[in-house]
Formats: C-alpha cells, sequence, structure tokens
C-alpha cells in the first residue's frame, strides 16, 4: 500500500493533462473505441485505426480494447484515462515489491527498490501519456505472470503472459527472464516446473496467430517514415550501431535519468555511422 499510494502521489499532475502525441490518433480519432462489445474490432484490426495500420507492424487489442473500457466508465475527457494510467501505475509499482519478496528479498530492501521504481524519471512517458498504457500493462501482467510462475501455476501463469504479449509486444521475451531464474533456483536445489513452459509455447502460438489474422500475416513495420525513424532507411550496420547505442543510453538514463525527451524521433538521437565513433552521453 505504501508503494501504491507513493507511486499515485508523485503522478497526480498527469491528471491535469490533455491528449498529447500518440494519444489523439489512438483515442480521439479510433472509432471502435465507441463499442467495447465488439471483440472482433480489436483483437481481429491492428492497433492503429487508420487504413495503414497493418503495415505498422503492431498489433495490441488488450491495450486497445482497454481504452474502449475506460471511455464507456468514464467517457471521453482525457482525465479519465490519466486516472486509470496512475492506477495502473500504482499496481504495477505493488506487483514489483510482490516480486521482489517472492525472489527472497528482504522486506526493507524490498520496499526501497519498489519505490524506486515508482518514482523513477524514466517512467513517466509510460504514465502521463495515455498510449503508455501497452507497457504498463504489459508489465504489470508479466508480473503477474512470473509471480503465478514462482508459484507453480501452470495455468495461470500462461494465461497472464498471454495478455502481457496481447498489451505490447516487447512482453514476449518474458518466459526468457524466467527460465533464467529457474535455472537459479535449481542451482540452490529447487526443480523447475518445465510443464509451465509448454503453456508459455501455447500462449505465443495464439498470440502469433492472432497477430497474423489481424495483420494479414505475421510482419513488422513496413511502412517506417525518415521522420520518425531515419535508421530503418539506413544500411545493416548503421542500424545495429545506433540499435546498440540507443540500448546503453537507455540504460544510462536508468542509472542517471538527468535529461529526458518527450519525443526520440527523427535526429534526437543522432545515427551511428561508425563503429569507431566515440559516442559519449547526449546533453540534451
Amino acid at each position: 500500500m505504501i508503494v501504491a499510494l507513493v507511486a499515485l502521489a508523485v503522478h497526480l499532475p498527469a491528471l491535469h493533462l490533455g491528449f498529447a502525441l500518440d494519444d489523439v490518433p489512438l483515442l480521439e480519432h479510433d472509432p471502435r473505441l465507441a463499442h467495447p462489445g465488439d471483440l472482433g474490432a480489436f483483437f481481429l484490426r491492428p492497433y492503429w485505426p487508420q487504413a495503414e495500420g497493418a503495415a505498422a507492424g503492431l498489433y495490441r487489442p488488450i491495450t486497445t480494447w482497454s481504452f474502449a473500457l475506460n471511455r464507456a466508465v468514464t467517457g471521453e475527457e482525457p482525465h479519465g484515462f490519466h486516472a486509470v494510467n496512475l492506477l495502473l501505475h500504482a499496481a504495477v509499482c505493488a506487483l514489483a515489491w510482490f516480486a521482489a519478496r517472492r525472489a527472497g528479498v528482504f522486506y526493507g530492501t524490498a520496499i526501497l527498490a519498489a519505490l524506486l521504481f515508482a518514482v523513477h524519471p524514466v517512467h513517466v512517458e509510460a504514465v502521463a501519456n495515455v498510449a503508455g498504457r501497452a507497457e504498463l500493462l504489459a508489465g504489470g501482467f508479466a508480473l503477474a505472470a512470473w509471480l503465478a510462475h514462482r508459484r507453480g501455476q501452470p495455468v495461470l501463469a500462461p494465461l497472464l503472459y498471454l495478455l502481457a504479449v496481447l498489451s505490447k509486444e516487447g512482453a514476449v521475451l518474458a518466459p526468457s527472464l524466467f527460465l533464467i531464474d529457474d535455472l537459479q533456483r535449481r542451482r540452490d536445489g529447487e526443480r523447475p516446473r518445465w510443464i509451465t513452459y509448454t503453456g508459455y509455447a501455447a500462449a505465443l502460438a495464439v498470440a502469433l496467430g492472432l497477430r497474423a489474422v489481424a495483420l494479414g500475416g505475421l510482419r513488422g513495420a513496413e511502412n517506417a517514415v525518415f521522420m520518425d525513424n531515419p535508421a530503418a532507411f539506413a544500411g545493416p550496420a548503421v542500424r545495429i550501431g545506433t540499435a546498440l547505442w540507443v540500448l546503453a543510453k537507455d540504460l544510462f538514463l536508468l542509472v542517471w535519468p538527468a535529461h529526458l525527451v518527450s519525443d526520440y524521433s527523427f535526429d534526437a538521437i543522432p545515427l551511428v555511422r561508425s563503429w569507431s565513433e566515440p559516442r559519449l552521453p547526449d546533453s540534451r
């Protein structure tokens, strides 16, 4: 409760925000949100409501459906959507505390870790932008799946994993983290429940099947815009080098989040055009 309340308190200013950036097309221009009972419109269509949505390569039906349910309960005004994001963030932070305790972390240390998670500045984008709900849902379902995995629940854990993947694609890697944990516990004398991984494979197959139907095949992004992602138009070496630098920058921001940017498109992060290029942390 302490962790959840702190997570809410530091993000209360978000209640006064409007819609910005991706919020506009997803929440103001998507006709599906007026019909939350039409499940086919959410689970059999791409994430983006525009005609070119399939080519964008994104499929997040749980997130889109949550927007529709949100609108049905709180109305079309932004404050209702922001309020739900705050509550979701509080729930994810509480799950982070439960996860730390389940992993054997000392009580006080677990609270400090969860409090840091709750107030860390890099989470502002996921909480304050309504579109960031995809991260909140994926993170919450993934943590819940791991807790269920730890408790030896072979049906609930894959189901929660499926919900995480259908919230945002990045959650697909969650079982690899569970496996690392299982291998560590095996060295400590505990026996992993391998049957659960069959459930994860089945859940992933369901997610991929739904994705193929919604996007017209198992494809990724096909209509990248240069202003959004210049690296997509560069050669393999530039793409890989830039991706590695982005990863390094992400890790740096976890340690020192002094300079955050609301939109990292175009040249907010210049392309890495040479493997010998020295790249110090950007002061912007």
